[in-house]
């Protein structure tokens, strides 16, 4: 199996898939306060106002964390190279 290698956005910088991710984080938060106010009102009301709140502060909070973090290579390996490295990890 050929390894693949995934290379994050430098710092302080912001590529698309950064984008992508925090609009899927506001997403995902509002999503989540919609269900809480519910759980907490014992109806399902929305509350527009605080809900787009939660979105955009959880989108921006997601994209500074992002703009702020530096670059990174993350490598993709087969289950028998990764008990190899264990492996050879655990005898040192």
């Amino acid at each position: 199996m050929e390894n693949t290698q995934t290379v994050t956005s430098p710092k302080y910088a912001i590529n698309w898939k950064d984008a992508a991710r925090g609009l899927l984080i506001a997403v995902l938060a509002s999503v989540l306060v919609v269900i809480e106010n519910s759980i907490d009102a014992g109806d399902f009301n929305f509350n527009w106002r605080n809900i787009s709140k939660v979105a955009v502060s959880a989108g921006v909070a997601y994209l500074i964390k992002n703009y702020f973090t530096p670059a990174s290579v993350k490598t993709e390996i087969s289950n028998e190279e990764a008990k190899k490295i264990v492996a050879e990890k655990s005898a040192k």
